[in-house]
């Protein structure tokens, strides 16, 4: 039996269907539902098509672990592109280079 692969994003939603009130995560105090948070990726995702990313590319996102570079990451999955993250803490002659390197598309820092 061939089973069809889905992307995390896919994967994520098909598994929390029953669960869209729940909570997805908390940040400072604020809570996001899942069906809040798929919303966020998705809208995130069109923003990321009209700049020009496609499926494939490869994009750094220069980032701490932040509620914004969750969705980026998911939202990047969503359209097929591949993020490329790279710690701030990294030295920023290593990280340049390294983004230079690594990624065809460009880069977000937070």
């Amino acid at each position: 039996m061939d089973k069809k692969l889905l992307s995390v994003i896919e994967n994520l939603r098909n598994h929390n269907l029953d669960n869209m009130n729940g909570i997805a995560f908390e940040s400072f105090g604020t809570k996001t539902t899942y069906a809040q948070f798929f919303e966020l990726v998705k809208e995130h995702a069109k923003s990321l098509t009209a700049i020009g990313v496609k499926p494939g590319d490869v994009v750094a996102m220069c980032t701490l672990a932040t509620v914004d570079a969750v969705v980026l990451f998911y939202a990047l999955n969503m359209i097929g592109a591949v993020a490329e993250v790279v710690s701030p803490a990294y030295f920023s002659a290593n990280c340049k280079k390294y983004i230079n390197e690594a990624c065809y598309f460009g880069s977000f820092l937070f």
